[in-house]
């Protein structure tokens, strides 16, 4: 499960995003997007989290800046946050 917070920390005009990338044993992968221009931030996820099958093998996450309720710059590096 991946839970947590996202905040928009600068008001400069832009809203923080971050994509949630999931790779399954099979291959298949999964994106989970969050998006914020709310100086209140938002919890990631429904009900508090993301749950993944138990056959996930990696999860990273980017940050990103976005307007208009998409993502529309995506920081370089990702961060994996669960690797088996």
């Amino acid at each position: 499960m991946v839970d947590g917070r996202l905040d928009d920390t600068k008001y400069d005009h832009k809203a923080a995003c971050v994509q949630i990338h999931a790779k399954y044993a099979d291959g298949g992968t999964r994106d989970e997007w969050v998006y914020t221009s709310s100086k209140n931030g938002k919890r990631i996820g429904p009900g508090g989290g993301y749950t993944f099958a138990s056959s996930v093998r990696t999860i990273w996450v980017r940050e990103g800046l976005g307007t208009g309720g998409r993502c529309t710059k995506m920081a370089k590096g990702v961060h994996t946050i669960y690797q088996r």
